[in-house]
C-alpha cells in the first residue's frame, strides 16, 4: 500500500492513496483537515468540532466534560455532565440559547447529594426559549437527573428523566 503527498497539483499537502487517489485521500485544508474514502468526506477535524459523516464505533470509555457545581451556573459551550451539589436553597443552570450549543447538543443534570427533593435543580431556558414548552423545568426527586437535548434554533426538549 503506498501513499503519495505532494504540494505540487495537491492543496496543502494532501495524502492519497496511490492506487485509487480519488477514492481514499486525506484533505489538508486551511479551516479542516478531512477524511475521505469512496469520494465522501467520512472524518471532519474543524476547530473543537470532530464531525463523523456515518456510524462511529468507539472501542473503549467515552470520556464527556464534567463539571461539579454547587451555586448558580451559565451552562457554557463545552458542557456535557453537569453534577450539582445542592447547598444552597435551589440552584438554578441557566441554558444559553438552544443556536450557541447546536442542533443535538446534549446535557445531562444530575442531583449528586440527594438533597433535590428539598433543594430543587432549576433549569432555566434562555430568554423565550423553552424547553418542552415551559420557560423552566426542575429536578425535584432526590438522586433525580434530567437530560435534554436543543434544537439548534430556539429551544430544548427532554430527552429523559429521573
Amino acid at each position: 500500500m503506498a501513499y503519495n503527498s505532494s504540494k505540487g497539483p495537491q492543496q496543502h499537502g494532501d495524502i492519497k492513496y496511490e492506487s485509487d487517489p480519488l477514492d481514499t485521500q486525506i484533505d489538508f485544508e486551511d479551516d479542516f483537515v478531512a477524511i475521505k474514502t469512496n469520494g465522501q468526506q467520512r472524518f471532519i477535524v474543524s476547530g473543537s468540532d470532530v464531525t463523523v459523516s456515518n456510524t462511529a464505533i468507539l472501542l473503549g470509555t467515552v470520556r464527556h466534560n464534567t463539571q461539579v457545581l454547587s451555586t448558580d451556573f451559565n451552562v457554557e459551550l463545552g458542557s456535557y455532565y453537569l453534577a450539582v451539589s445542592g447547598n444552597a436553597s435551589h440552584i438554578t443552570a441557566s441554558l444559553p440559547a438552544a443556536s450557541v450549543l447546536g442542533q443535538g447538543a446534549t446535557l445531562v443534570f444530575k442531583d449528586i447529594q440527594g438533597v433535590a427533593s428539598t433543594k430543587n435543580i432549576v433549569i432555566a431556558a434562555s430568554g423565550s426559549e423553552t424547553i418542552d414548552g415551559n420557560a423552566q423545568v426542575k429536578i425535584q426527586a432526590d438522586w433525580g437527573a434530567m437530560t435534554i437535548a436543543g434544537n439548534g434554533v430556539n429551544g430544548w426538549a427532554i430527552m429523559g428523566q429521573k
